[in-house]
């Protein structure tokens, strides 16, 4: 009995959503994200232009503007992935989304292609913010430096 009342939970792993370079979600040039509006977590240095699933859940929601996704975790952890910053104003340009909404996702499915070349001609800071929303009483270990896609790059405790 008591072990059940004592047992920890299992952790959960958040992996990488693209190739880059990770970084503090203070780091970005963004008060929204950098003053953890959101909620917490890291921020990607893009280098490739496939944004894949850091979870296994499903996609709660594609914003119409393509520019963020929303995914939801079987241990109902929510998660957003904000690619670039401003790049709400594309109205979508630039973004290709390949997988639709409700649909079940697990660790490397490709989500969104970007081209990111597109979005730095236009002047456009490309740092993706990975911002979990519900986050509240759960701790959370960040590794930072340079991951691949798929790597592991938060683990949250409950």
């Amino acid at each position: 009995m008591f072990n059940k009342l004592f047992k920890k939970k299992n952790d959960i792993i958040i992996c990488c959503p693209v190739n880059g370079k990770i970084v503090d979600i203070s780091q970005v040039p963004d008060s929204v994200f950098s003053d953890k509006m959101m909620g917490e977590g890291i921020a990607v240095i893009p280098e490739d232009n496939i944004i894949c699933s850091p979870i296994n859940g499903y996609v709660a929601q594609i914003f119409k503007t393509k520019h963020a996704i929303l995914l939801k975790s079987s241990d109902d952890l929510e998660i957003i992935i904000h690619i670039g910053l401003e790049t709400v104003n594309l109205n979508g340009e630039g973004f290709e989304v390949l997988i639709n909404e409700g649909e079940d996702v697990t660790i490397g499915k490709e989500l969104i292609k970007v081209d990111f070349e597109f979005m730095k001609n236009k002047g456009i800071n490309t740092i993706t913010p990975v911002v979990i929303i519900n986050h509240a009483d759960r701790n959370i270990i960040k590794y930072l430096g340079d991951k691949k896609a798929g790597a592991e790059i938060m683990k949250i405790s409950q």
